[in-house]
């Protein structure tokens, strides 16, 4: 899920291609497109949920890669079993742009 600098939020799901995992899609992916369908292009905060574990996870680099062309957004974490709330370039300090 994440919501942009306009207070909108977005929603995304991960499809898991089993026979072919490259072909997989993040819910952050899907969250982006759907924001980007809307008009919008800056990310506020995004965060990855695993609605089964009532887990928050970390976006991989493939996903950070991509939300790093929409701003430098806060991303919630769990670490240390607490939530905290980071800029996307802490976690991905080189920025290929």
């Amino acid at each position: 899920m994440l919501r942009t600098r306009n207070g909108s939020v977005f929603q995304g799901v991960n499809i898991e291609a089993q026979g072919s995992p490259p072909c997989s899609m993040c819910a952050e992916y899907g969250a982006i497109g759907a924001m980007i369908s809307a008009g919008e292009r800056l990310i506020d905060v995004i965060v990855a949920v695993n609605g089964h574990k009532n887990a928050v996870l970390p976006p991989c680099g493939k996903c950070r890669q991509m939300i790093s062309e929409f701003g430098n957004p806060y991303v919630i974490l769990k670490l240390r079993g607490r939530l905290v709330k980071i800029r996307l370039s802490q976690l991905y300090p080189i920025q290929l742009k």
